[in-house]
């Protein structure tokens, strides 16, 4: 926790994934709004999203990773995720081994 941070970031556990779940579904609706299916996203529920974080947070692992930003007062305000690069064919010697998510 850097200096004059109110809070910090931590590795998630799997009692963070209804806040996880809570600031997926609430940042994805309107950014993604024409660009993913109307009904994916008004499909996506916090229920689901939770189950959905619950099983990824217990397999960080293996150079997976999801972290949670919390802020004093008011709990969790962010998340990312990241591992090994999902997409192949990328140049040799490029020196990418990892992915946020």
């Amino acid at each position: 926790m850097g200096t004059g941070m109110r809070g910090g970031m931590r590795r998630a556990t799997v009692a963070d994934a209804p806040a996880i779940a809570r600031i997926h579904v609430d940042t994805w609706r309107a950014p993604y709004a024409g660009i993913l299916p109307d009904a994916y996203l008004v499909g996506m529920t916090r229920v689901q999203q939770s189950a959905s974080w619950q099983r990824a947070v217990a397999m960080d692992r293996g150079g997976y990773v999801t972290l949670v930003m919390e802020e004093a007062g008011t709990g969790i305000v962010g998340f990312a995720s990241a591992g090994p690069v999902r997409k192949s064919g990328l140049p040799r010697g490029s020196g990418v081994r990892g992915e946020v998510y």
